[in-house]
């Protein structure tokens, strides 16, 4: 199985996606990383550039926001929670995600494609990365959040009404903002993800295929 990153970031998250690039060095060793930091754009079209930039013969390819801490064993745990519970009909898969309530007992939690957001982390089947970026940049003028567009795109290739994301998460959320939680008292607080077990947690082969 085979992967390349993608990283979208602007100048002033630098520590932030400093601090990413180191941790990549060591938890995703050999991967190729493609980075966009065009602050003149808009934030979907930064991640559009970016994801422009990925090579096309990979299997997968991974979307990292600048605020992803991902687990020691990034790549290997990824590779090997993909082999286990990917199937035909999700393209998208967040890897990291706020849900409280995840079913930690099992590996994979279905997660309703209607009430999908996060784009912290996101493995993408690097075959239909062309239909995202052209879906996001089609529809910029009537829908905002990559991650919600990155949502309906989902819809329109795919019959499945769920996407699958581990339970455990694989990267935890470090950064303190989001414009896109619009809608409590403390819009701007996101925080760290409750699923996440630390930097030291490794998935293995050890739990059942998810199906649709």
């Amino acid at each position: 199985m085979t992967f390349s990153i993608c990283i979208r970031t602007v100048p002033a998250r630098s520590e932030l996606f400093q601090s990413l690039l180191v941790r990549l060095v060591t938890c995703a060793p050999g991967v190729p990383i493609f980075v966009s930091a065009d602050a003149g754009v808009s934030p979907n079209e930064n991640g559009c550039l970016a994801l422009d930039l990925a090579p096309l013969d990979t299997d997968w390819t991974l979307f990292l926001e600048d605020d992803a801490g991902p687990i020691d064993d990034f790549i290997g745990s990824t590779a090997r929670w993909l082999a286990d519970h990917a199937v035909h009909n999700i393209h998208l898969y967040p890897l990291g995600h706020p849900i409280g309530n995840a079913n930690t007992a099992s590996a994979a939690t279905r997660w309703d494609i209607s009430c999908y957001f996060c784009s912290v982390a996101l493995a993408i089947r690097t075959s239909l990365v062309p239909s995202l970026t052209s879906y996001l940049r089609a529809n910029a003028h009537v829908r905002t959040g990559f991650d919600l567009m990155a949502g309906h795109w989902h819809r329109t290739v795919s019959d499945s009404a769920h996407l699958l994301t581990p339970s455990v998460c694989l990267v935890d959320h470090l950064g303190d903002v989001s414009t896109l939680i619009d809608t409590r008292p403390a819009r701007n607080v996101v925080g760290h993800f409750t699923a996440f077990r630390g930097t030291s947690y490794t998935y293995t082969h050890t739990h059942t295929h998810t199906g649709r």
